[in-house]
């Protein structure tokens, strides 16, 4: 017999529960990363699922994986194609065990659900939550409606506490040779470097992998001012260590959860606890309430309606205006210099602040006037810290349709960038032929129909923005 770890969103050795199931199975292991071949067609938006940054990133994940594993003699290998597919075909012998994480997404479900049902031997395991399924649904009879219900839960509950991370697992022996089939599928790390490399000057703005993980939570947890002014800073749209920069780390699997938690609770042994680490806390458990809420609500999260009971009404279709509206946001080029900056940013990083997607989102749901899904296939495509749980509940979170008991957030645009891009410095950056603007000239832009004194390519602003415009 031959275990097969299949590893998803789990890209790391450490902390990680499937090499421990693959050791007290006592059989040779072999580590599988199968990038599913349906991310590279298309969504209904017009873009697939892996933009160049994500594919750098990604593929900085594997590689860092593959050393890692190469060290403690477990071969990693990586292929394109039907996930449920590739391991059908393993185990049409018979003599394959499958190890891998709990389904969090329908997708991943339906995969786990046709091994089964093909007979395919297949253990789970729980990789990428902070609680247990056993945890929460001894807590909750329904799914609490609000992340505040949910946090206020976590909080008064002694013992819901995340579990101290594993320890590294004990020796495995990795199989002598690679099974036919898989040598005969297109490699993935392939795929993704030419990915990345087809679009020029695509730079993943974090190092992916494991190891740059674990050194950028040390590095940034040992600059204490940062963690201590967090709740200050996160808003902000540029700076150093403004975000803690965990998110890409936590999507990938190549940083668990639960070690981030708990290095936060070794900081405040160490420091004191305070506004700072308890907002970046705050924002695990966001994590934590949309990977819930996406295992519970399943495809509804995905419908026009999202978590609406009335799911019955369907988004109207394009006007030519939406179209050019759509066609211009693909290009970055809006005209509105706030919100080309944050679309370049994220294009050739994979990465924005947290306050720049919500205002990206509250554009394009209340001033472009577009499906909410468009925008989450678009962030979907680019965010190397693409996570399907808290990218989709994000958005339908900022449209209404998801857990917002305020029934959607339209943020009042030009006064939030300007709060947050005081001196325009996230602008000049992006945009550097508007380096020669003041924020108050910028900010004109944004309200008039033409952008006197601004570099003549620039194309004119596609709408106008109002200083109050707010729900």
């Amino acid at each position: 017999m031959t275990t097969i770890v299949w590893l998803r969103q789990d890209l790391r050795i450490a902390d990680n529960a499937l090499w421990q199931c693959a050791a007290e199975r006592g059989e040779p292991v072999l580590a599988l990363y199968v990038l599913p071949r349906h991310w590279l067609l298309p969504g209904a938006s017009g873009l697939d699922r892996l933009g160049a940054a994500k594919a750098g990133f990604l593929a900085q994940c594997l590689e860092d994986t593959r050393d890692k594993l190469g060290q403690i003699g477990v071969p990693l290998v990586d292929v394109v194609g039907a996930p449920d597919s590739v391991l059908v075909q393993l185990a049409g012998s018979g003599q394959t065990h499958i190890v891998t994480a709990e389904a969090q997404a329908p997708e991943e479900q339906a995969w786990l659900e046709r091994l089964q049902k093909q007979g395919v031997a297949v253990s789970t395991a729980a990789t990428q939550s902070l609680f247990t399924a056993a945890d929460i649904t001894s807590e909750t009879e329904t799914f609490p409606a609000t992340f505040s219900r949910f946090r206020r839960r976590v909080e008064k509950d002694a013992r819901l506490v995340p579990q101290r991370p594993m320890t590294a697992p004990v020796p495995l022996k990795g199989v002598d040779d690679i099974p036919l089939p898989l040598r005969q599928l297109p490699r993935a790390a392939d795929c993704l470097h030419q990915r990345h490399h087809n679009r020029t000057g695509s730079i993943p703005a974090y190092p992916g992998g494991e190891t740059a993980a674990l050194r950028h939570l040390h590095q940034y947890l040992a600059d204490v001012p940062a963690v201590r002014q967090y709740k200050e800073t996160r808003n902000q749209l540029a700076g150093t260590n403004f975000s803690s920069g965990l998110s890409g780390y936590l999507s990938a699997g190549a940083l668990s959860a639960r070690t981030a938690w708990h290095a936060l609770l070794d900081w405040e042994v160490e420091h004191g606890a305070c506004t700072g680490s308890y907002w970046l806390r705050f924002e695990l458990l966001w994590r934590e309430f949309f990977h819930w809420s996406l295992r519970h609500h399943g495809t509804a999260l995905f419908r026009y309606r999202g978590l609406d009971e009335d799911d019955t009404r369907q988004h109207d279709a394009l006007t030519s205006r939406q179209r050019t509206y759509w066609s211009r946001w693909c290009r970055a080029e809006t005209g509105l210099p706030w919100i080309d900056a944050s679309l370049v940013e994220l294009m050739e990083t994979g990465w924005i602040s947290n306050r720049g997607r919500q205002l990206l989102a509250s554009f394009l749901i209340y001033e472009m006037g577009l499906d909410w899904r468009w925008g989450a296939e678009f962030f979907q495509h680019y965010l190397l810290d693409d996570d399907v749980a808290s990218n989709w509940g994000n958005w339908a979170y900022i449209a209404g349709v998801g857990h917002d008991a305020r029934g959607g957030r339209q943020f009042a645009i030009l006064e939030q960038f300007f709060r947050h891009d005081p001196g325009a410095a996230h602008v000049h950056a992006w945009l550097p032929h508007l380096a020669g603007l003041s924020s108050e000239q910028i900010y004109r832009i944004h309200c008039r129909a033409t952008a006197t004194g601004t570099d003549a390519t620039m194309p004119s602003p596609m709408l106008l923005l109002d200083w109050a415009r707010t729900a």
